[in-house]
């Protein structure tokens, strides 16, 4: 079944909005035959390119080939002509030159953060000891190269640029103090005056006191991808079931922040520090540590509500590191306020364990939960009998901080709710009646399938940045 979705603006329409009128409009329109509109015109199953690339028979490529003399590529018969000694001595000295020049501060590019950044941008997501990724560079014997030594603040904002290439939209930094060392699992950790950490057998970590700064750093779900999760269940209090496959987005999620995990210890170890994270750390104290590193702010559900990405972020990793970094402060964006009147994530909640208070309470609820902050507080033990995270996670979407940002009137809600609370229940009441957490229907489902790749917002095309290729 193939699902058509059509706009309501003709193809002339669209022409003369861009200016093509007269001659120009009958060229266009001559270039373009066979559509009706615009929509069939951009998202076409036959024609997924731009509507000027064209195609050729089978076999008709435009570079010409002889068939009778084209085969395979065999090196045995096509050998490549051997590097002379003198070639490839001029090449190495120049690749070493090059080096010994960026090493020494003397050639942007090639220094130790380029050198850092190369190697780690090649690993993969894979187990990565407590002590961070084993695969970094390491300046060799010889190599004379300046020890990566700066400014607090400027080594953020380094961290910032590497990790966002990474894959991760937002870092923060929390000083180690008194307050942030209790937040780690009780008995996880010990700070001593020693020079390398390491693992006792009685499994405690020991960490040198020269490590007093927790980098922190987002782990992004896609929303858009995640309101494919609705389904419909009558016998819940919500009308919501458990998670559709096609929506559950906390595997992707995983794997992306485990590739972005293995590349930035990787690129911390490459400048010369450590970047640790003992086992037991992440996900249990994530929602603490990315609001105090001014990440997020503490939601509705009991974890993190971003000001960009709502409710869909996987987890805030982290690394411990002695790499010295400028503390980032707590933010206010109207999240936690909002939570107040909003409640659309415990609207949906299917086991109704998210606490649907209208303030917030220093009463705990279960065992499970962790007292000592005013919060709302999730009933953890129906929400993991339900079969959340795997099987259950739709409260994440439904948030209408998540809302993608090119509607006009999302960015407009926010920036309101950020300086007053006195709209977020009409902005609450708006989110449910323009449908926003419904059940896809059928045809919906079907569509995701045919969707046109070039413009659909919960694709990822890793390395494209923000373009539209």
């Amino acid at each position: 079944m193939t699902v058509r979705f059509h706009s309501t603006i003709s193809r002339r329409d669209f022409m003369k909005g861009l200016g093509l009128t007269g001659a120009g409009l009958g060229v266009a329109a001559a270039a373009t035959p066979g559509f009706h509109d615009l929509d069939e015109l951009v998202g076409s199953y036959e024609q997924k390119r731009d509507w000027w690339i064209r195609e050729r028979d089978y076999e008709d490529i435009t570079t010409e080939v002889d068939w009778d003399v084209y085969q395979a590529y065999d090196p045995k018969t096509h050998p490549a002509v051997p590097v002379s000694d003198a070639v490839r001595a001029a090449t190495q000295a120049r690749v070493a030159k090059d080096k010994s020049e960026g090493l020494a501060g003397r050639l942007p590019g090639y220094d130790r953060r380029g050198m850092a950044w190369y190697s780690a941008s090649g690993q993969f997501n894979f187990s990565v000891p407590w002590t961070g990724s084993n695969s970094y560079w390491k300046p060799s014997e010889g190599d004379n190269a300046v020890p990566y030594n700066e400014s607090s603040d400027y080594n953020l904002q380094v961290l910032r640029a590497a990790f966002h290439s990474f894959g991760t939209p937002a870092v923060g930094v929390i000083e180690l103090n008194e307050h942030m060392k209790r937040l780690f699992n009780k008995g996880l950790c010990v700070w001593e005056d020693i020079d390398e950490p390491f693992q006792d057998e009685q499994k405690l970590y020991h960490i040198p006191n020269k490590c007093k700064w927790l980098v922190v750093w987002e782990s992004q779900m896609t929303q858009s991808q995640g309101t494919f999760g609705y389904s419909k269940n009558p016998d819940t209090l919500s009308g919501y079931g458990s998670s559709v496959p096609l929506g559950r987005m906390d595997m992707q999620g995983y794997d992306w922040a485990g590739s972005v995990w293995n590349r930035a210890t990787s690129f911390i170890k490459g400048l010369g520090y450590y970047a640790l994270r003992p086992g037991g750390m992440m996900p249990s104290q994530n929602t603490a540590y990315g609001v105090f590193a001014g990440l997020s702010e503490q939601g509705r559900p009991h974890y993190r509500m971003s000001p960009g990405w709502g409710l869909c972020s996987r987890y805030a990793d982290s690394a411990i590191t002695d790499m010295p970094l400028a503390p980032t402060k707590p933010i206010d964006f109207g999240g936690h306020r909002f939570c107040n009147t909003c409640k659309r994530c415990g609207e949906v909640c299917p086991s109704q364990s998210i606490d649907m208070s209208d303030e917030p309470s220093w009463d705990t609820v279960v065992p499970r939960n962790n007292p000592g902050i005013k919060a709302f507080w999730m009933n953890w033990d129906t929400c993991s009998g339900f079969g959340a995270p795997v099987n259950c996670g739709i409260c994440q979407p439904t948030c209408p901080f998540n809302h993608p940002s090119e509607a006009i009137i999302h960015p407009v809600v926010r920036a309101v709710a950020g300086n007053t609370g006195i709209f977020n229940g009409f902005f609450a009441t708006m989110d449910r009646t323009f449908g926003y957490g419904k059940v896809r229907s059928e045809d919906e489902m079907e569509a995701w399938w045919t969707r046109d790749l070039s413009t659909f917002k919960g694709d990822t095309i890793n390395g494209a940045g923000k373009f539209n290729w």
